[in-house]
């Protein structure tokens, strides 16, 4: 092992003059740093951790342990020194390896899945100028796909080379210290749950089957008990992780273990018996983890809220604040947070959230919106949280709170209509005139906001205001086309004013926008029927492929083809799409047609089938069919519902 060590810095003698162009120089007096790695097919994620660090080292270390795509390519285009060692099933061994090659005053340990901040990259030559200690702790921001924090914790990543440090465990690695510690404010992130299903599942079942063998072989370990439940726990499976947290807990209570890290023990099994609502286990397990440590923050978020849903409001707020107090104190000195993994670090904006909605239990109405405005702010002024605020405050009839959300959800950039059309349910309890005059006033707030148009429309139509319903949808349209279902209105719109060839036009133009649209090809089609122009509705119906559309849309489909088989004297294909409607309502197939009145006869029987099963389009377009082929063998009083619904 002397040899190799050697022979690397004979290397580095040689290569002095000529370092790659990605490794800087260090300034005078800057400690120089080797960043240590090890990999294995990380072609997606390793340029993204190359790229962050590569200003900050000294030097680039890579163990790859077989690596079948371009890894190797890439570490070698930032300057990597690349060293070949096959995978033996032991994450500290090949940690280990790549220290051994390290030759700078610092090792710095990264994954490919992780980078630094960029804000905080620059610091970490000064922090280690600065520092009297052998290894310093930096903060892991473990990162969600949604790009979320999923949780906080401190980990050591860089230590004095040559004092003999090195990692032990197979699976999660610990690293063996020596001499003095210090925490820092350096931050990096990592990526590792930001993997496909696949790459996810795969990691889960090397992380277990490496966890399960460990306790075979040290079943006294309480670490591989809470390693274990604890990657059951990412994938949901909370009774497993349950079983493997109460054994890691059991362990830790009989050999009176005090040691910090095993904090988030209490988390996983706390979590899963408050998943599971199972809350007087998951109480009894956070007041556990406060007698075992006293900062802990995720305790204190899971109490705030089990006192939640039991309605102990009191005890509720008491636990909220403590939750706040800690919280400062983590951010003012992390070397209290020490090692122990944080979920609820980044979930003050729910602790603010529920002491907002507990202030509005007990009717403090201001001390609620405050809270809400401090949850907001804290989240980053995510849409979703305006949104269900102003959803909030429209379902407790507060329209002046909902309002004001609403003009922040607008200004941060909400154009969609769900909202909206919860307004226009609010209102129209008022009935339709007061439901247009306040939809009309939000127009005015909001001129520009297409949504708000073809909602102003809706209502036009309900009122059988239908032009100047026409013109709120071209309004919508010319605002914001990408309103796809705007499209469709005003088409309906200009075809209950006998516009047919206007109600054609916005259906074409949104298959220019939305080609893959099938259910405007299936519009098309009936519109093109009502024109007579068979040539055309032939050819739209046939692009309305029903893998494309629902079971309604498709019944709707084979209506439409039996009027144009009618119309066009295709027998085969008129029975064929019949006998398809009529099974699909138990009617029997099995009869003969031969004749008008007797074809008319049976779309009569089929309108009364959809009428039963309330079905009210499709019976619908059974009866015009049936009407405008056997008009003389109409029994009215079979439909008085349907034709009522129609006047109406």
């Amino acid at each position: 092992m002397s040899k190799k060590k050697k022979t690397t810095r004979r290397q580095k003698k040689r290569h002095s003059g000529s370092r790659a162009r990605y490794l800087h120089a260090p300034k005078k007096n800057f400690p120089t740093i080797s960043l240590c790695m090890m990999v294995k097919n990380e072609e997606e994620l390793l340029p993204q951790c190359l790229e962050s660090a590569k200003d900050v080292v000294d030097e680039i270390i890579i163990v790859d342990t077989g690596s079948s795509d371009r890894t190797v390519e890439i570490a070698r285009s930032y300057g990597a020194k690349v060293y070949h060692h096959p995978w033996e099933h032991d994450f500290s061994k090949h940690r280990n390896q790549s220290i051994l090659y390290a030759s700078k005053d610092w090792v710095l340990i990264m994954d490919a899945d992780e980078e630094f901040y960029s804000e905080d990259a620059p610091q970490i030559k000064r922090s280690l100028q600065e520092t009297h200690a052998d290894f310093l702790y930096l903060q892991c921001h473990d990162l969600e796909k949604t790009g979320n924090v999923h949780g906080v914790f401190n980990q050591i990543r860089l230590f004095r080379n040559g004092l003999g440090m090195h990692y032990t465990e197979t699976v999660h690695n610990q690293l063996q210290t020596a001499g003095k510690g210090a925490y820092t404010k350096l931050r990096f992130r990592h990526y590792g749950y930001d993997l496909s299903p696949e790459k996810m599942h795969e990691k889960h079942l090397r992380t277990t089957s490496l966890l399960k063998k460990r306790i075979n072989e040290d079943p006294e370990n309480p670490d591989h008990h809470y390693q274990l439940a604890a990657s059951y726990s990412m994938r949901r499976e909370f009774e497993k992780a349950i079983e493997e947290g109460e054994v890691a807990l059991a362990l830790m209570r009989r050999k009176d273990l005090r040691n910090s890290y095993f904090s988030s023990v209490y988390y996983t099994v706390a979590q899963g018996y408050f998943v599971l609502g199972d809350l007087d286990k998951a109480e009894e397990i956070c007041h556990e983890a406060l007698d075992f440590f006293e900062f802990d923050l995720n305790s204190y978020h899971f109490l705030a809220a089990i006192y939640f849903k039991k309605k102990d409001l009191n005890r509720c707020m008491e636990m909220s604040r403590k939750y706040l107090e800690v919280h400062q104190m983590f951010e003012e000195h992390p070397e209290k947070m020490q090692e122990i993994y944080f979920n609820s670090y980044v979930k003050r904006h729910e602790i603010y959230f529920g002491m907002a909605c507990v202030h509005f239990l007990e009717k403090e109405f201001d001390k609620a919106e405050g809270y809400f405005e401090k949850a907001f702010r804290d989240q980053g002024k995510p849409l979703d949280m305006a949104k269900n605020i102003t959803l909030f405050y429209l379902e407790q009839n507060m329209e002046k709170n909902a309002l004001k959300w609403l003009n922040i959800a607008y200004n941060i950039g909400y154009r969609d209509a769900e909202l909206l059309l919860k307004f226009k349910d609010y209102y129209v309890q008022e009935g339709l005139p007061g439901a247009r005059t306040r939809m009309k006033a939000l127009l005015d707030v909001y001129p520009s906001w297409g949504a708000i148009w073809t909602i102003f429309g809706d209502i036009q139509v309900e009122e059988k205001d239908i032009s100047q319903a026409v013109r709120s949808y071209e309004r919508s349209i010319s605002l914001d086309p990408s309103l796809r279902e705007t499209y469709t209105k005003l088409s309906f719109a200009y075809e209950q004013l006998g516009e047919i060839e206007n109600a054609i036009a916005p259906c074409e133009k949104l298959l220019e926008l939305f080609p893959e649209d099938k259910s405007t090809y299936l519009r098309l089609g009936g519109l093109y029927l009502q024109q007579q122009d068979l040539e055309e509705a032939a050819r739209y119906l046939q692009k309305a492929d029903e893998d494309g559309l629902s079971v309604a849309e498709a019944t709707k489909k084979r209506f439409l083809a039996v009027s144009l088989s009618w119309l066009s004297g295709d027998v085969d294909s008129l029975t064929s799409n019949l006998e398809e409607i009529m099974k699909s309502v138990g009617m029997n197939t099995n009869i003969s047609i031969d004749s008008s009145d007797g074809l008319g006869r049976v779309l009569y029987d089929v309108s009364e089938r959809f009428c039963s099963t309330r079905q009210w389009s499709l019976a619908e377009m059974a009866f015009r069919i049936a009407t405008q082929i056997a008009p003389e063998i109409l029994d009215a009083t079979r439909f008085t519902e349907l034709l009522s619904s129609a006047q109406h």
